[in-house]
């Protein structure tokens, strides 16, 4: 959240701090809650920060690159509501280096993800996806452990 207030703060250094940290954590936190915890967290939200609704920040770039992808690389419709899911997961994976993409079946989640590392790719930031089955093989293998002897052993996901 730092990271995103921070900058947020650089780019528009107009805006308010309630602002700002109300558009950070509106706009960091909504993607990842389920539709009935959205009531519950708006209402915190409106709490928090009474007569406040900034409006959300959108990457006009980032958001071109995920139209071009959608349409000329998956030859899909550019529907504005999945734009922005693809959006949110691009914001998302700035700040974390893992995340999980869950919900029903059919809902479009192998596709969006699919379309945003495209979207990095047309942007120029190359990206490699690799399909691993979690379950193929240890935590300590995946994440990495300490031996026996004290020392770091890196697994596959921190090498």
């Amino acid at each position: 959240m730092l990271v995103v207030a921070g900058a947020f703060k650089r780019a528009e250094p107009e805006v308010t701090e309630a602002n700002m940290l109300m558009r950070v954590l509106r706009d960091i936190n909504m993607p990842k809650l389920s539709t009935d915890d959205r009531a519950i967290f708006s209402g915190l939200l409106n709490d928090l920060f009474p007569g406040l609704n900034p409006p959300i920040k959108i990457d006009e770039a980032m958001y071109e690159y995920a139209r071009q992808a959608v349409t000329e690389k998956m030859g899909l419709y550019p529907e504005d509501a999945f734009l922005q899911k693809v959006l949110q997961l691009s914001d998302i994976l700035v700040i974390r280096h893992c995340v999980f993409v869950m919900g029903n079946p059919g809902s479009f989640k192998s596709t969006c993800w699919k379309c945003c590392a495209e979207a990095q790719n047309i942007k120029g930031e190359p990206t490699k996806i690799t399909d691993i089955n979690p379950k193929s093989i240890s935590a300590s293998e995946f994440y990495g452990d300490y031996n026996a002897a004290g020392s770091w052993k890196q697994g596959i996901f921190s090498y």
